[in-house]
């Protein structure tokens, strides 16, 4: 009940904060990895979560984990973000590999419309991923942005986002490496993001607008 209370009092101070900042409060989304033969049909499958923008990954992980183990009745691990190949984990053991991802929108989306708002970018999806730093060479990925490549994990759901169900299974998985143009485009997108919503608090935090700003001078 205690923890009940908890999450009731931290959506209350989001729902206040955003009606007086006049903005939304959306989900977050987690991809959750099934492994070991007593998950039955859930063995080597992975879903989309949607849950409350309060509930962190820990939290979450924890949940899962909790509430599996007492499912299949054995011990559930969690592992961490890695390739499969690369944990050696136990051919007799049960693991949850759980990573928070965020709704994706493919190029032809975003050039359908004048203006993307962060309304369009968090309903209507079917589209789910992360984001993982790259080095072409195998190396070590490079901090200066003129050299930064990345990786971005996309999982195809068959229904959108958000509805009634609180999970989706992956239909399709796909891989897309973004060069150095990419990574800057989208670290400007994401800095542009972050200024509009300090622009909408009632009053606007000075600081962080400078912040904001500066960053983005940082990157151009």
């Amino acid at each position: 009940l205690v923890a009940v209370g908890k999450q009731l009092q931290d959506l209350a101070e989001k729902a206040t904060s955003a009606i007086e900042s006049n903005t939304r409060i959306f989900n977050n989304y987690y991809r959750v990895a099934f492994y070991g033969t007593k998950f039955g049909e859930l063995d080597g499958t992975k879903y989309i979560y949607r849950d409350h923008s309060s509930v962190r990954l820990v939290d979450f992980s924890a949940r899962m984990v909790s509430q599996f183990s007492e499912l299949i009745g054995a011990e559930v691990k969690a592992i961490p973000n890695k390739p499969i190949s690369d944990l050696n984990l136990d051919p007799s053991g049960h693991y949850v590999q759980v990573i928070s991802v965020d709704p994706y929108q493919d190029r032809e989306r975003v050039k359908s419309k004048k203006e993307v708002t962060t309304f369009d970018k968090q309903h209507g999806v079917d589209k789910y991923g992360f984001e993982a730093p790259w080095a072409p060479d195998g190396g070590k990925p490079s901090e200066d942005v003129s050299k930064q490549w990345k990786i971005r994990n996309i999982y195809v759901i068959p229904k959108f986002f958000p509805s009634l169900t609180r999970r989706n299974k992956v239909c399709e998985e796909k891989q897309e490496v973004q060069g150095p143009l990419d990574c800057a485009i989208d670290l400007i997108d994401n800095r542009i993001e972050l200024l509009k919503l300090e622009l909408q608090l009632r009053p606007p935090n000075k600081k962080n607008i400078t912040d904001c700003t500066s960053r983005l001078h940082n990157v151009a």
